[in-house]
């Protein structure tokens, strides 16, 4: 092959690869989104949405739409009788919207890790995390500008 066609061979290669990576990165928020918008109404809808969404993919987020990707989830799976005793991740999304809010996702993943620890039989600490939710959307209630 003639050097001069290698370098833009090359960037080609590079541009496929990377649109391509963009491209699922904006299939991910996009399912994240309608997974979100679905959680109220039809929440085995959202399940089908998160789980659907390809788990290499997970890694690569940034970390507040993986915060709302192990949030959603286990909401979507508690929502839908489903087991989440086993679930770490939440633990994650707590610290994340802990730090980095808003309060509104904070007190909903404080829920969902009340839900693990209730699953588990730690109910002091399931009692905490819920306790602690029912603050924050109270103050929420009374100032919903810092939701």
């Amino acid at each position: 092959m003639d050097k001069k066609y290698l370098l833009p061979l090359i960037f080609a290669a590079a541009c496929f690869l990377f649109s391509s990576c963009i491209q699922q990165k904006g299939e991910v928020k996009a399912m994240l989104a309608a997974a979100d918008s679905l959680m109220g109404t039809d929440p085995s809808a959202a399940l089908y949405s998160i789980m659907s969404i390809d788990s290499t993919e997970i890694p690569k987020l940034n970390k507040r739409d993986r915060a709302k990707y192990f949030l959603l989830k286990t909401q979507a799976r508690y929502k839908c009788w489903l087991p989440v005793s086993e679930d770490t991740a939440i633990h994650e999304a707590v610290s994340f919207y802990k730090r980095k809010g808003p309060k509104s996702r904070y007190a909903a993943a404080l829920t969902m890790q009340g839900a693990v620890y209730t699953e588990r039989g730690l109910l002091i600490s399931a009692l905490e995390e819920y306790k602690e939710a029912e603050r924050i959307r109270n103050k929420l209630a009374f100032d919903p500008i810092e939701s």
